[in-house]
Formats: C-alpha cells, structure tokens, sequence
C-alpha cells in the first residue's frame, strides 16, 4: 500500500508574492486537504438559525479551515523554510488562494452574481435580481503597491506620539474576524479600537519608546485619543496594497437602482 500511495506524484507550481517580493510554490489542493473544510460546513448548514447568519467563532471556524488548506498546500523551499499564511500579507494571500484554486480546478474563468442594492427588488421570480459577471484574475488590480509606511505621528499638546505599525497580515484578521462577520447583534464599538490596535507595534511619546505594550494596554491608549489624533493610523490601514476587481456601476433593469461591481477585501476574493 505504501508503494501505490507514493508512486503518486505530486505537481508543484511557481506563485509570485508581490508584497513579500518572493515566489513560493504550491501544489493543488487534494480531498483530503478538502475534508474537514467540507465537514465543517456540513455542520453549519445542520444548525438552525434566523437572520443573523454566522457568529463570529463560527466564521473565524471557517477561516481558519482555508488557513489550514493553504499551510498545506504551500511547499517548503529548497532549505526546507516555509511560509505560513497567517504571516501573509492580505494582499498576497489573495494572490495565493486564487492561484490555489485555479490550479486545482483548471479553471482560470468563474461566474459571479452580484444582487441588486435595493432590498424591495424583484425580477419575474420574485427574487432579488442578480447581474452576472465572468471573473478573470487578469482583470484584477494591485492597488497601493508601493505604499511603504511603517510609522504614523501626531501632535499631542507640545510633543509628538509614533506609532509603529504591522503590515495588514492574515493574522490580523483572524484575530478581528467580528469585523468581517458583523450580524445585528455586533456592536462595533466594542470592536474597533481591538482592530485599530492590531496594527501597533510600539508607541514612541517624545524621546520615550514603549515597546512589548499588551493589546489590553494599547487599547486603552487608544481611548484617550481624539479620533483626529486617529487618522492617521486609519489612513495607514486604508492605504493597505490590496488586490481589486472591478467593472463598471450597472442599472437595475427591474428597479433601476444603481449597483456597483467590485471586490476589494478577502472575503470577496475568498468568497468566488
């Protein structure tokens, strides 16, 4: 048995990480790499529930089983060092799963549909209408490529407060996945400044540096700030190089309602 399971060989293919400026390899996703993926949602479509949809734990769930599938997936370099998703930026993980799925399909083309805006829509079926499109990763865009920032200040009275920054990894999204599965029972408020406070690595005040500071710590800090004195750090996180696919706004044949379609986040690219 053992000679039938490695007489199979396993193809590997280059992938280009434009913001780590490096290629890795990867193999195609197998259906045991797919399994508990696919066992996992089999169990969230058995659970009963209203309009909420997902809770947070059980999106970070989901996230957490394409972090798997990619860890496995990515091959380690002829020194035997791998890359691991979590320490990816956004950005080239985006590029990564998408490569991941197309060399296990062999499909570089997918339909998506993207809803009407306009809740009280509906077509001859009495549904929400839906535009489809054909995605092509030719088609997408890498924006903010040469954004390189590591550090942002602000005046605070007579001195000046640094903060020194991460870039917008996979890791900082699993650890804030409530922002990314908010339902009506989210209460950003609570939320936010954890977000915000992901990005710091350290604080300068003046001549002073804090270093090693706990989340709980810079959280805190962050509550005395102006949301002036904020945005700065909000302008870093927005300027993040991200992927983006984009075509033009279209008309509603049904409504008329306006309609954009666009994706620029992960869970869009996850998501097709």
């Amino acid at each position: 048995m053992s000679d039938l399971l490695n007489s199979y060989k396993v193809a590997k293919f280059p992938v280009h990480l434009d913001i780590a400026d490096k290629q890795v390899f990867i193999r195609p996703i197998s259906h045991a790499d797919m399994k508990p993926t696919l066992e996992l949602i089999d169990g969230l479509k058995s659970k009963k529930r209203g309009e909420e949809g997902l809770t947070p734990q059980e999106a970070a769930q989901l996230l957490a089983a394409k972090e798997q599938i990619i860890d496995a997936c990515i091959m380690p370099n002829s020194m035997g060092e791998k890359i691991y998703a979590r320490n990816l930026h956004q950005a080239d993980l985006v590029r990564l799963f998408h490569e991941l799925k197309m060399i296990t399909s062999g499909n570089r083309d997918n339909e998506i549909y993207f809803e009407c805006v306009n809740e009280n829509c509906e077509d001859k079926q009495k549904k929400r209408y839906s535009k489809k499109f054909i995605f092509q990763w030719e088609d997408c865009e890498l924006r903010n490529k040469d954004y390189d920032e590591t550090s942002v200040s602000f005046m605070n009275v007579d001195q000046e407060i640094t903060f020194h920054l991460k870039p917008y990894t996979f890791d900082i999204l699993l650890n804030n996945i409530e922002m990314f599965s908010m339902n009506k029972n989210t209460k950003l408020v609570d939320i936010l400044d954890r977000f915000h406070a992901s990005f710091i690595r350290s604080i300068d005040i003046g001549e002073k540096s804090y270093d090693n500071l706990s989340q709980k710590e810079i959280i805190e800090f962050l509550g005395k700030c102006s949301d002036s004195d904020l945005l700065p750090l909000m302008k870093y996180i927005g300027k993040q190089p991200m992927w983006v696919w984009e075509k033009e706004d279209w008309t509603c044949p049904h409504c008329g309602a306006l309609n954009t379609a666009k994706i620029a986040d992960i869970a869009g690219f996850f998501s097709i």
